[in-house]
């Protein structure tokens, strides 16, 4: 015999899901207008754009850095623009990418 369940059980998963969607697709857009956002901002000056992504992570705020601070960010900048492929992305997490993307 199957198991009964009342509509109302349907409906609770049911809007669960519906919720669970719409949430998906708000942080879609949220990214894709980061992105939008972020992606200009590096084709206008790369330097700058690197600087501001390492003060961030380095919860660095430029306006009340110390000259040492700044420096360092400078350095750090520097040697990130100069690397193979003048890019910032850790290798490691270039191979969760990669591992995911190969559905591992």
């Amino acid at each position: 015999m199957k198991p009964w369940y009342p509509k109302k059980h349907y409906k609770k998963l049911l809007t669960k899901q519906l919720e669970e969607v719409v949430a998906d697709s708000v942080s879609v857009s949220m990214v894709n207008a980061y992105y939008k956002t972020l992606a200009e901002f590096n084709k206008g000056n790369r330097e700058w754009y690197v600087s501001a992504l390492l003060c961030i992570e380095l919860g660095i705020n430029p306006s009340k850095a110390s000259q040492q601070e700044l420096e360092a960010v400078n350095r750090a900048t520097l040697a990130a623009l100069a690397g193979p492929d003048g890019g910032l992305l850790a290798p490691d997490l270039k191979a969760v990418f990669d591992q995911a993307m190969l559905g591992a």
